[in-house]
């Protein structure tokens, strides 16, 4: 495979303001959609019931009941249990049909076994909380997350029991997040919290008042909750109301957005498309008139080799320029392998970034070989120096590119179509977190597309299509030239095709050129051949570079989201 660096895509290059505006596009992107842990086991709780039976000392005795269907060979359940603050779990226990499981606790994770594969399980799990009530003088308080953001695994339905000592009359009930606006009082003063599906990553805590006299076993503290309930109630009503009267607008204005973002695409898109397409009609309708030439000098032959090629650099690109070097008097080549450093005053940057690197990193300053430079990089401790090299002379070519004016900066546009996309990415957020998922990918689609396109979008000026157009004829026409219209070129118009040729990873091409390579080496006099062996010189580099890649080539705490710092979960192993 071969090395790719400072890629760039045809008719695009990223602008550093605006990258930092597609990465906090995507820092959304992820904080709407976080990571879950890969499961080995596959399987779904398809009911969870849990029973808490309130006791008059103010313990709580909890049975729930998990029906897993399982896709998968399994092992056993798991269950984690994070107690609130103050509060502590005892005497778990797990049991299938009335018969005891094996339990193993590590932290707050109990491990149930029960091993099997692709089949329906029901199993009952029984504790105490011991300190989950609070008695004040107008009530008795049993505030709990069963589950909180801990929890991995879907509840495709979930139903939650608070079962008091005994009937009580004086019941106020409220849940929170998944459990907001689900309970309902019995007549005995049980109340039944009907959650239904319950994502995974997902807060609910219940809070139940009961009248402190069903708790004669508990001690009193002092101050009153039920008035603070209400108030809280009240004002998760508010919040309720406002989120449905703000989801309502915001769907309204989706409605509206959504089809002006349609247009504003069905617009923007073929417009930048065919006013590219018309400017590369006028410049190839300019080149059709022209005889079959070799195009002039308009940038360095690495950098034109670098720019007609996608942007990308391999090894023949440094076989070339090292080439390059000969070509224009600044080393002399001795033999096949050695070279010879006549003028160090380049005319370009990465001209000299490439003498200073071979003639004196690799060898002694006057001379350098081939041979020493596959020893240089068979060395470990010179490979960082070799990648280090090699990239600041390929930035110095990028820069030539950079600097030719060989694109078109578009800013105007660009930017705008950039503030749509962040106006576009913010829609998205509000649509998200008011649950309107149609205008939410909608705009979210929207937002990566006009951002991706601020980036990326940068068309080729005249002088650049030009250059990479009429090196492309040339790619095209080499194919069918004959003998004889080789020998009519002039010989510097040959060594700068022979320069190009060498550096151009194109099989057709490369096999018409290296047809010409051949004939131009058999031109030579006896005893004064061509010395340059293009292979010998791209495999060096290209065992450098693969060498180079191949050198180059935790767990973390969470607070509960649950009331007090608990919660909890349930999965399988």
């Amino acid at each position: 495979m071969k090395p790719l660096c400072l890629v760039c895509v045809k008719d695009f290059e990223v602008n550093g303001a605006m990258k930092k505006l597609l990465i906090v596009f995507f820092a959304c992107f992820l904080l709407l959609f976080p990571a879950k842990k890969g499961l080995a086991v596959e399987f779904s709780i398809t009911d969870a019931k849990i029973d808490a039976y309130l006791q008059k000392n103010g313990e709580v005795a909890v049975k729930e009941t998990f029906t897993y269907d399982f896709d998968s060979k399994f092992r056993g359940i798991t269950r984690e249990i994070v107690p609130k603050k103050g509060a502590s779990i005892k005497d778990f226990a797990a049991f299938e049909k009335g018969k005891p499981l094996k339990v193993e606790k590590e932290g707050d994770v109990y491990k149930i076994y029960r091993s099997g594969k692709k089949e329906k399980i029901t199993v009952e799990l029984r504790y105490r909380i011991t300190g989950g009530m609070e008695k004040y003088e107008d009530g008795a308080q049993f505030y709990w997350p069963f589950f909180d953001e801990r929890n991995e695994s879907d509840y495709l339905r979930m139903t939650i029991a608070v079962h008091p000592p005994e009937a009580a009359d004086q019941v106020l009930a409220l849940g929170y997040d998944e459990a907001y606006g689900k309970e309902d009082i019995r007549d005995d003063g049980t109340v039944v919290f009907r959650l239904g599906e319950v994502p995974a990553g997902e807060n609910g805590d219940i809070r139940v008042i009961y009248e402190p006299e069903l708790f004669p076993g508990m001690g009193m503290k002092a101050g009153t909750i039920r008035e603070k309930v209400l108030k809280e109630k009240e004002h998760l009503a508010e919040k309720a109301k406002k989120y449905a009267e703000t989801r309502d607008a915001l769907r309204k204005a989706g409605n509206g957005l959504i089809p002006a973002m349609l247009v504003f695409f069905a617009v923007l898109f073929p417009a930048a498309f065919l006013s590219s397409r018309r400017k590369k009609r006028l410049v190839e309708e300019h080149l059709e008139r022209l005889q079959f030439h070799v195009p002039e000098e308009k940038l360095s032959i690495p950098a034109t080799i670098y720019f007609t090629s996608g942007c990308i650099f391999n090894p023949e690109t440094a076989a070339a320029a090292l080439y390059d070097l000969l070509r224009k008097g600044y080393v002399k080549q001795e033999t096949e392998d050695r070279f010879v450093l006549v003028n160090g005053r380049t005319e370009h940057p990465h001209e000299r970034k490439l003498i200073r690197f071979l003639f004196e990193q690799v060898g002694n300053g006057k001379e350098f070989s081939l041979k020493e430079l596959k020893k240089f990089t068979n060395n470990r401790k010179n490979l960082e120096i070799y990648q280090s090299k090699m990239m600041e002379w390929k930035r110095k070519i990028a820069e030539e590119v950079k600097q030719a004016g060989l694109y078109e900066t578009k800013a105007g546009l660009r930017w705008g179509v950039a503030a749509v996309g962040v106006l576009l990415g913010i829609s998205a957020v509000f649509f998200g977190i008011y649950e309107l998922y149609v205008p939410f990918i909608g705009t979210l689609l929207g937002s990566a597309a006009a951002l991706l396109f601020a980036i990326f979008y940068h068309p080729k000026s005249d002088k650049g299509l030009e250059i990479l157009l009429e090196w492309q004829r040339l790619r095209e026409r080499l194919r069918h030239f004959t003998k004889d219209q080789w020998d009519l070129l002039s010989d510097g118009e040959k060594q700068r095709l022979i320069a190009y040729g060498i550096g151009v990873d194109n099989a057709p091409f490369k096999k018409a050129f290296n047809a010409f390579l051949e004939a131009e080496k058999r031109s030579f006099p006896e005893g004064t051949g061509f010395l340059y062996n293009p292979a010998y010189t791209v495999a060096i580099f290209t065992a450098a570079d693969s060498r180079a890649g191949a050198f180059s080539g935790g767990a973390s705490g969470s607070s509960g989201g649950g009331v007090g710092g608990g919660g909890g979960g349930s999965g399988a192993f």
